[in-house]
């Protein structure tokens, strides 16, 4: 009875993002657009005013070098205390080795001799693109394949409709990681493909919970009743387990992003962060998207038919 009210605030969000998305944009990942991200440590001050003189200095010297635009991203490693610096070099392309090594001495001459190279990642374009575009084609293949299943397995709730329904909760659910990734302004790249992917196996797995109560409630006790009906029944019946278990799961997550920030472990934080948001939403679509939309549709078909039955009687 309240589906109405869940679709509208769906809408906003979904307006409300896409609208954000519009406006502020949203970046890709050196992983799906080639590049570079070198990250070095060393010892020195962390108070707000030395960290932004050093980052304006250290981007100057890294374009200067390499001739590309250079950001800087400067933290500190709790375990080890030392100081540590992400320079991301844009383009569609990478770096030679010879620019690497100018880019290091560069970093030396820049921040001082204890200045060491911790890592470096370095992406071809053409290996980023055929990233990005094997990323889309798993994330379709997975959405094809839950309609197929779910239409199998409940054909007495027409399976179709119900794999359709199911599938639109899911891009729900897939709207708010990705707006997630836009709204705290994480690039989109390979952690945004594990979320995704993770969300929908989640999501699906819950929805697959209520749309069986479903079929069990309207080939037993609630045959016959309002299609309205039996689902709000239905949804009664498995929202304990659904809270109980998203409310499990978003503990777990929420912790491992609290020590992943305090230890200032980015690759986990921009995995974890998402993952919490969508985790919720999947808790969310499946209670107030999935089975509310297919109780509508089911209405419609049945509304069709019966007309189609008054309309044949009349001209006869």
């Amino acid at each position: 009875k309240n589906k109405k009210f869940a679709f509208l605030f769906s809408g906003l969000v979904l307006v409300g993002g896409i609208a954000f998305v519009a406006i502020k944009g949203v970046d890709l990942d050196t992983q799906f657009v080639g590049g570079a991200i070198i990250t070095y440590s060393y010892d020195g001050k962390s108070d707000d005013e030395t960290v932004s003189k050093l980052s304006g200095k250290v981007s100057d010297a890294a374009e200067k070098e390499v001739n590309r635009t250079a950001s800087v991203q400067i933290t500190k490693d709790s375990v080890s205390g030392k100081q540590k610096m992400v320079v991301t070099l844009a383009g569609k392309e990478s770096i030679t080795p010879e620019q690497q090594k100018a880019l290091n001495a560069a970093m030396i001459k820049t921040v001082g001799k204890n200045t060491t190279l911790e890592e470096s990642y370095i992406v071809e374009p053409y290996i980023g693109k055929t990233a990005l575009k094997d990323s889309a084609i798993a994330i379709v293949l997975a959405i094809i394949f839950i309609i197929i299943y779910v239409g199998i397995r409940f054909a007495i709730l027409s399976g179709i409709s119900a794999g359709i329904t199911s599938v639109i909760a899911l891009v729900h659910d897939i709207s708010i990681v990705f707006f997630t990734f836009a709204v705290f302004g994480i690039p989109i790249n390979d952690a945004f493909v594990a979320v995704v992917l993770t969300i929908i196996g989640y999501s699906i797995n819950d929805t697959i919970v209520l749309y069986d109560r479903i079929r069990e409630n309207m080939s037993g006790d609630l045959r016959g009743q309002d299609v309205g009906d039996v689902v709000s029944v239905s949804i009664t019946q498995v929202l304990g387990r659904s809270i109980n278990t998203s409310v499990a799961t978003v503990m777990c997550v929420f912790i491992i992003y609290v020590f992943a920030k305090i230890y200032d472990i980015n690759s986990i934080q921009v995995f974890a962060l998402p993952m919490l948001f969508g985790l919720v939403s999947g808790c969310y679509s499946t209670i107030f998207i999935a089975s509310p939309l297919w109780a509508v549709w089911k209405k419609r078909i049945v509304k069709k038919n019966t007309d189609s039955k008054t309309q044949t009687k009349k001209n006869k």
